[in-house]
């Protein structure tokens, strides 16, 4: 056990000090020659400790001792000292009593705090949820419907190429078949989000998956950034819909372009986790287990604390109007938990890391080039 050895030095000095102005007062003060040890213990207990009052009184009966070993009218007897140390004995004690209870309560006091906190973190958690849940159910339902409608266009197109007459009609065509199968795609998005779609989940290599993002993003972002992917996932198969996957980085790459409009640079990096095992914190709120974790990390300007608060709300934007939906961010957080994951914003020392955590599987048996298994 280690001691700590600052109270003991300050009962030596105060009582060495408390000897000294005895000696250096007497007889001025022989009414009360016990004064200033008396003082001593009292502040060798208060900014020391119990053990560092016993010291002080130990070690001012032994002064006092030699400092009168003989002087004429100091009440020099084993009574009067036998007095001295019993009462301040008593008092020491009662100060140190007193210094403990005011500890225990300060620390009682601290842990209440805390956990009022804790409780309005809470509560502010299921608000937002219910919130995000409401809108997500209503995003749902309106993306059902007009889901619906996408497929009677999607069906109408495939007439429609049967019956074109010259490749002009093809390709205009296909190219309303491509948009139509986008908002389709989009569609499953919000629907996931509202947790009224079930994805088309597959087994992925995830360092397979985001190598084959690569040319994708880096036209994504400008010359002036310097986009660098790190795949360390060693092999790390996760379970989700491929093309909500890709949605998510892709969101998550243009998010943090946008946050550097001087520049700068975007890590793209890939690993694996034992959430909520090792020592690692339990992200996101996932549950325990093995996971991918995907991160992409910018060194742009970086959000305030009022935006981190409203991050992942539907809707809420820092772009200006006709650049963003608000949506990205709080679909692709209904993804990631529709796949049994989490997405979350981590702290860095500049702009921004978002991290998605993804369940591991075992790998498959093989693994096609676009990282899908087969």
């Amino acid at each position: 056990m280690r001691i700590v050895w600052k109270p003991y030095a300050l009962a030596v000095l105060v009582t060495l000090a408390g000897v000294a102005i005895t000696r250096a007062t007497w007889p001025v003060f022989s009414i009360a020659p016990f004064a200033p040890v008396f003082g001593a213990v009292a502040v060798a207990t208060h900014w020391g400790n119990g053990r560092a009052g016993l010291l002080a009184i130990a070690l001012a009966v032994a002064g006092i001792a030699l400092a009168f070993p003989s002087t004429p009218g100091f009440p020099w007897n084993p009574v009067s000292f036998a007095g001295f140390a019993a009462i301040a004995l008593i008092g020491s004690r009662l100060i140190d009593g007193r210094n403990r209870a005011t500890a225990a309560l300060h620390a009682r006091e601290a842990e209440l705090r805390a956990t009022l906190e804790n409780v309005r973190a809470s509560e502010e958690r299921v608000r937002r949820a219910q919130k995000m849940e409401a809108v997500g159910q209503l995003a749902a339902g309106v993306a059902h419907n007009f889901n619906n409608l996408l497929q009677v266009t999607l069906g109408y197109t495939d007439v429609l190429l049967d019956n074109a007459r010259d490749d002009h009609q093809r390709h205009a065509v296909t190219e309303i078949r491509s948009a139509t199968e986008r908002g389709a795609a989009l569609t499953r998005q919000l629907m996931a989000f509202g947790r009224q779609h079930e994805p088309s989940v597959v087994r992925v290599d995830l360092d397979a998956t985001v190598s084959r993002l690569h040319d994708m993003l880096a036209r994504l972002v400008r010359e002036d950034i310097d986009l660098r992917l790190t795949l360390e996932g060693r092999g790390a198969v996760v379970v989700l819909d491929p093309s909500d996957f890709e949605q998510i980085v892709i969101n998550l790459v243009i998010n943090a372009r946008d946050a550097m409009p001087a520049g700068g640079r975007i890590e793209v990096t890939t690993d694996t986790v034992a959430v909520g095992r090792d020592g690692v914190a339990n992200a996101g709120h996932a549950p325990p287990g093995d996971y991918g974790r995907l991160r992409v990390v910018d060194n742009g300007t970086g959000m305030s604390a009022d935006v981190q608060a409203h991050l992942f709300e539907p809707f809420f934007t820092t772009k200006e109007v006709g650049e963003g939906t608000g949506l990205g961010l709080s679909i692709a957080l209904g993804v990631a938990i529709a796949h049994g994951g989490a997405l979350e914003l981590r702290p860095t020392a500049k702009g921004a890391c978002f991290q998605l955590t993804l369940p591991a599987r075992p790998a498959p048996v093989a693994v096609s080039r676009d990282g899908v298994s087969v």
